[in-house]
């Protein structure tokens, strides 16, 4: 009875521990995304202004200011904004070639150490990375502004974007049944970061053109005391269904078992329905409505050399097994790629219709008021009316979402001005619940089928590294060829986008996708 009491106490102490771990990932993901977005017009502007002061330096010094100002009107020029928009093609090819070579080892230490160390590493080399670009800028004298595209090295070790948003949401779908609530939670968390961000961005823009950084960076470093304070690994495991968790509490309590220790959890031969788990190298058995402690186990022994060749093959048989799995990857890698199509927006709006940076960087807000209403009101409605199937809720949500998605884009690339780009945006913005929907899919798979979420999410980040290199080089290949175009011609970007996003409505209204 005694035993009983301490087990329940424990498990009631991880169930808490797990709702803080919840909320964590919220505010490790707000500030870094709220930095991230507050830095989109500022580092457009800078890069800008860096490269128009040495085009300008051998061809009308006259127009160079003090300290180095040059007025943004004249940097508007073809040459500035082509070599501007390679310079952060490059940048990010390069971010997502760390991202690559990164993410499989990450997601593997993720799930042998837990997400905190893989966290730590992806945030402070994002951070450095910042400062890197905005220390070539700043020394301009001292640096070409080529230099710029050594930013992607601190990130070696840590990855990216896409390690740094997979460790995030396979953190926080390990805690939750009802994933796409959490992942809308998420998701509504980024569309606040990108409604609020560009508006401070832009606005502190106005005021100098290194003062937001003042506001970036403090931000930012917020991740890793917050980071810091995440429960330990034991309690970041995909979690099965326990008594506990069908009556009130939406926290799931399994550990990942890797797949050469699925006899560790066989069945007890004196009882067909007790189950085991590990919480903390404890040993807790399910057995009813009764909680049985044993004593700690010891996991054998290997090499991380087998430990990683064992997940791979692990890896490379769920992807064969699961067509969900080959599509939610399809899907991200052409969501992602899409989504390229946003990071030259800014520069797209400013050349082609004459206005200033810190002005098109209030685009983003509008996109993100359709975007948080999305997320926070009509997804959880829709998926309310549509029944208690929500995989089913998903399949039809996911269907209409890839529709908006490819119309949005062809609209942006038909506006003829800026007020004509708006309703496009708004439709496209309208269609951004596909990727949410899409995960939320591949992770309802994995829970059917015990395939461990912190291995499947290091492959969605993987397709969406594969989508963002795709996306980038074919995007600005694309404006940079009609950047002197004007009119129609200079929406091909957005026709591209368009076109794959049409690829990917194929499979998504003719395949199977139950779980």
């Amino acid at each position: 009875m005694e035993r009983a009491k301490f087990d329940s106490s424990r498990l009631n102490k991880d169930v808490s521990r797990a709702h803080l771990a919840l909320r964590l990932c919220v505010g490790i993901l707000l500030v870094l995304n709220l930095a991230f977005y507050t830095r989109s017009a500022p580092v457009l502007r800078l890069v800008e202004l860096t490269v128009c002061r040495e085009y300008y330096a051998t061809r009308d010094p006259g127009l160079i200011g003090s300290g180095g100002y040059v007025e943004e009107k004249s940097c508007k020029v073809d040459q500035i904004q082509k070599k501007v928009a390679w310079l952060f093609a490059l940048d990010q090819l390069l971010h997502f070639c760390c991202d690559f070579v990164a993410t499989l080892p990450l997601g593997f230490l993720a799930t042998r150490v837990g997400p905190k160390p893989v966290m730590l590493l992806n945030f402070t080399g994002f951070i450095l990375s910042w400062a890197w670009m905005v220390c070539v800028c700043y020394f301009y004298q001292i640096f070409s502004v080529n230099m710029v595209l050594l930013a992607p090295l601190f990130t070696v070790f840590g990855g990216a974007s896409h390690v740094m948003t997979a460790i995030i949401y396979s953190g926080a779908a390990m805690f939750t049944e009802n994933r796409t609530a959490t992942f809308s939670v998420l998701e509504a968390v980024i569309q606040v970061s990108q409604l609020i961000g560009p508006i401070i961005g832009s606005s502190l823009l106005m005021l100098g053109i290194y003062v937001p950084y003042y506001f970036i960076f403090p931000v930012a470093l917020l991740s890793i005391p917050l980071t810091l304070c995440l429960p330990h690994r034991a309690l970041s495991g995909d979690l099965t269904k326990p008594h506990l968790s069908r009556q009130h509490s939406p926290v799931r309590c399994q550990a990942y078992v890797h797949p050469e220790e699925q006899h560790l959890l066989s069945q007890d031969p004196s009882s067909t329905d007790q189950r085991y788990v590990r919480v903390e190298g404890t040993e807790v058995s399910y057995s009813g409505s009764h909680v049985i402690a044993h004593g700690p186990k010891t996991p054998r022994l290997r090499s991380l050399r087998d430990k990683m060749w064992a997940d791979a093959k692990h890896f490379s048989k769920i992807f064969k097994e699961f067509p969900v799995v080959r599509y939610s990857y399809a899907a991200l890698l052409v969501t992602t790629l899409g989504k390229q199509a946003l990071h030259i927006l800014l520069q797209y709006v400013s050349k082609r219709f004459n206005v200033s940076v810190a002005q098109a960087g209030f685009l983003f807000s509008i996109k993100a008021v359709v975007a948080l209403v999305l997320y926070t009101l009509i997804l959880p409605f829709a998926q309310r009316i549509m029944g208690t199937d929500s995989n089913r809720s998903n399949i039809r949500l996911a269907r209409l979402s890839i529709v908006l998605l490819a119309l949005g884009t062809s609209l942006i690339g038909i506006s003829w001005n800026i007020w004509a780009l708006i309703p496009g945006l708004v439709v496209y913005a309208f269609g951004f619940g596909f990727p949410v929907l899409a995960r939320s899919l591949v992770t309802s798979t994995a829970s059917a089928n015990n395939i461990p979420i912190p291995l499947l999410y290091s492959g969605l980040a993987i397709a969406e590294t594969v989508g963002s290199f795709i996306g980038a080089t074919v995007l600005t290949a694309a404006f940079t060829g009609t950047i002197s175009q004007g009119g129609v011609i200079a929406g091909i970007p957005f026709f591209v986008c368009a076109f794959f996003y049409g690829l990917i409505a194929v499979p998504t209204w003719t395949m199977n996708l139950n779980a």
